[in-house]
């Protein structure tokens, strides 16, 4: 064969590569997970066929397949594919590797929805680790990490441990994730029985929500309902009907008197 030949071949490979990658993050963005399966597996046999079966380069192919086989509920088949990046980046680049965040946090959302904690927070802390000193483009997972450790931290019921972890955090993430964090101190401190606490995250959580985005929004909205919760808990009736009353408010502006959101706050 040819240079030129070579050449237009690498050519249309790359075409090929690169409308395989923008047809499957599309089906996967409007929930066609079948079709983005498809389209995933199809790029990584074209890289298999070029780069052989044990290069680095099939790592991002394999984490969408992942990503695709764990919205179809296959978790099992997610976990498989992510330990098979991970394997694939260790080798090239070894254990301190960036990219490996990326995998380590797809690793600890499957097994969380696997409902093993456990192995959940090892490896978004694993992730935690490499990420605290990667270039700033690895920033949003690096705040995904940190809020992810804080939520499983909360679910094993270990609350002091999400508390410290999520303050120690708190002012160093970006606005969105501020109130998330916020309320989640707020579960935990209600957990220990410190209501006077849980109450003063909760507020700075709504307060939070408030800056973001104004006085109407969907998140302000949940949020609204998780404090109502919490006053109805304290007994505090009165006040957990304005609450659900504000929450209420802004789920019929958004989804209207039919929608499920609305009809969760009635």
């Amino acid at each position: 064969m040819t240079f030129s030949q070579n050449f237009e071949m690498s050519i249309r490979d790359s075409l090929l590569y690169v409308s395989l990658q923008k047809e499957g993050v599309a089906a996967g963005r409007v929930g066609d997970f079948e079709k983005a399966l498809s389209c995933f597996e199809k790029l990584l046999e074209l890289l298999k066929s070029k780069y052989g079966e044990d290069d680095y380069r099939l790592g991002p192919p394999l984490t969408n397949l992942g990503i695709q086989y764990k919205n179809l509920g296959n978790l099992e088949k997610a976990i498989e594919i992510y330990k098979r990046t991970e394997s694939l980046y260790v080798k090239e680049f070894g254990a301190d590797f960036s990219g490996l965040g990326s995998v380590y946090i797809n690793l600890g959302n499957v097994y969380r929805l696997n409902g093993d904690y456990n192995q959940a927070v090892e490896y978004q802390q694993n992730a935690y680790r490499i990420l605290r000193f990667s270039d700033e483009k690895y920033r949003v997972l690096l705040e995904t990490s940190k809020y992810n450790i804080s939520e499983i931290q909360l679910k094993l019921g270990h609350n002091k441990e999400a508390i410290q972890f999520a303050q120690s955090n708190v002012k160093s993430v970006s606005s969105r994730l501020k109130p998330r964090l916020y309320d989640l101190i707020a579960t935990a401190y209600r957990n220990e029985g410190l209501f006077d606490l849980s109450e003063k995250y909760y507020l700075l959580a709504i307060k939070s929500w408030i800056e973001l985005y104004g006085e109407e929004n969907v998140e302000l909205a949940t949020q609204y309902l998780s404090y109502s919760s919490f006053l109805i808990s304290q007994r505090n009736y009165e006040k957990a009907l304005v609450y659900s009353a504000k929450a209420k408010s802004i789920a019929f502006k958004y989804y209207g008197e039919k929608s499920t959101m609305y009809a969760e706050v009635q």
